[in-house]
């Protein structure tokens, strides 16, 4: 846990030199991060960060390519999935979008089976729906079907994903 908080460390560090323009530094700060974590499955983070700062958004998608083909770890390969999402929507690829998010949901649903899950991943599906897609009466229907399968009032308080039902 310690080496993967240090590791995320390396991932903030470079987030915020994308953030505050220090594109410069990127490369300096990747060539530490696999110096010191050379094992760490992780690691496809700091070159798609490099490339996003750079502007490279085809190169951040064959980097999370390859991630989801070679990593073990489900919470990397849900992470690359993301990343990818995000790549392919700012590339205009709604489709490859919305299919990269629900791989990373189908993933983080499998490592937690929990209602508040799938009704979180469905109601992001809706809001891709929307967004993306530009289909809204799809994602009234996939709201409804998520709302009657994993009904709020069944789960604690806390699990709700209120966050989930505002977008």
């Amino acid at each position: 846990a310690g080496n993967t908080r240090i590791a995320n460390a390396y991932a903030n560090l470079m987030n915020t030199l994308i953030i505050n323009g220090k594109f410069s530094a990127l490369d300096s700060v990747r060539q530490q991060f696999r110096a010191a974590f050379p094992e760490f499955e992780g690691l496809w983070v700091a070159d798609a960060m490099v490339a996003q700062g750079q502007g490279r958004l085809d190169a951040v998608d064959s980097i999370t390519d390859v991630a989801l083909r070679t990593v073990r770890s489900p919470t990397q390969r849900s992470r690359a999935a993301v990343v990818r999402a995000a790549a392919a929507q700012y590339l205009g690829r709604p489709n490859a979008s919305l299919r990269s998010t629900q791989l990373s949901w189908e993933i983080r649903t499998s490592l937690s089976p929990t209602d508040a899950t799938q009704l979180e991943a469905s109601l992001d599906s809706a809001a891709m729906m929307v967004l993306l897609m530009g289909r809204p009466e799809e994602a009234r229907s996939i709201t409804r079907r998520a709302l009657t399968r994993y009904p709020m009032a069944s789960m604690p308080p806390d699990d709700r994903p209120w966050g989930s039902v505002l977008r």
